[in-house]
């Protein structure tokens, strides 16, 4: 399991993890990696009082890695910091996955999220769903949300869950040529 944080959103992220300790099947393995840019040591020790003897949270620091990106291009805001882009590093921060699940810290689970783990992507390298919630948001706050994210298309998606197969990843995006 993926996610990714801020300083400013460890409170969120530490609700998410809790709620996947209270519903994870004691019988499974959990290993969360948490992704960050310049966490502070007492939100780090935070997030890791999470883990058990089948819940790993691990920090993942990332700073060094994102500075290979011109980051002036992210368009980053309140509502979606440069954090928040960690999951576009996913190909490439963590190829030796097979499988991976990616879940934002502003959610709250509310079932056992190996279910989702699980669930067959088929062919798929990405399995995706759309968070109307921000959508609404995009066009409360402009006729083209197209223009927020700087995607080039007709229609787009905001994933807040996503499951990846290594596989099928590499036989169509091999880096990040999208930067």
């Amino acid at each position: 399991i993926m996610m990714s944080t801020d300083d400013n959103y460890v409170p969120c992220c530490i609700t998410m993890l809790q709620s996947i300790k209270e519903h994870a099947d004691p019988r499974r393995q959990y290993d969360i990696v948490i992704t960050t840019r310049n966490i502070s040591n007492s939100n780090k020790a935070m997030l890791q009082k999470i883990s058990t003897e089948n819940i790993s949270v691990r920090i993942h620091d990332i700073s060094e890695y994102v500075k290979k990106f011109d980051t002036t291009k992210f368009n980053v805001n309140a509502h979606f910091t440069l954090d928040a882009y960690s999951r576009l590093f996913i190909p490439d921060l963590f190829e030796k996955y097979d499988k991976l699940l990616y879940l934002d810290v502003d959610m709250v689970a509310m079932k056992d999220v190996a279910e989702l783990y699980d669930t067959d992507i088929g062919e798929n390298w990405w399995g995706v769903v759309q968070d109307k919630f921000f959508v609404t948001i995009c066009h409360s706050h402009t006729k083209n949300p197209m223009k927020i994210f700087r995607f080039i298309g007709r229609r787009f998606f905001i994933e807040r869950i996503f499951g990846q197969s290594r596989q099928k990843r590499s036989e169509s995006f091999t880096d990040l040529r999208v930067f």
